[in-house]
């Protein structure tokens, strides 16, 4: 089925553009000139939903979806929210992408055009339910992203990681003295 047209001329916001039940956190066009988008989709309302892969075409065709739930029953105040939300290209030109899968750990999966998951890496924290930006060190392809991690009852950290062929290595936390302080961080 068809999205529906973007006049290139306005100025949208990845956000307002809801697909039903559906929420894209970030979308690339490929060489193609097709379009390969990440978000959530709600599956009961608003608060439950899974991460979301979409690939289209250049006409706004939907070529291919994938979604994943959460990985546990675990909910926090009524809120079992599954989302991807920030993507780069990997050293191949394959997606990589930040996620939450569940309320507890922030993750990075590797997928390929139809939203199958090649690998898939978890941080030992648990995160707060917010974006977790990714971005790619220019000179060496590497990626890194942050995200606010939970200490001590509060959300009051915000750790960096790189990704690596094997796993993820912590490169440095910052820690906060009151959880007010951590805010969200929406890039890098």
């Amino acid at each position: 089925k068809q999205i529906g047209w973007i006049d290139p001329q306005e100025n949208y916001h990845l956000q307002s553009i809801q697909l039903p039940n559906c929420y894209l956190n970030k979308a690339l066009r490929l060489s193609d000139n097709s379009i390969f988008t990440i978000g959530r989709n709600s599956t009961v309302g608003i608060l439950r939903s899974n991460v979301y892969f979409m690939h289209l075409n250049a006409m706004g065709d939907t070529l291919s979806t994938r979604s994943y739930p959460s990985d546990s029953l675990w909910v926090y105040f009524d809120v079992d929210a599954a989302a991807a939300y920030d993507m780069e290209l990997d050293a191949d030109g394959m997606p990589v992408s930040s996620c939450i899968f569940s309320d507890r750990f922030a993750s990075v999966v590797k997928t390929d055009w139809d939203g199958n998951i090649i690998w898939r890496r978890d941080t030992n924290y648990r995160t707060a339910v917010q974006p977790i930006p990714l971005t790619k060190i220019p000179l060496t392809n590497e990626i890194i992203f942050g995200c606010q991690a939970w200490n001590n009852w509060n959300y009051n950290q915000f750790c960096l990681y790189k990704v690596t062929t094997d796993g993820i290595d912590s490169l440095f936390t910052i820690q906060m003295t009151d959880s007010t302080c951590a805010g969200s961080y929406f890039s890098m």
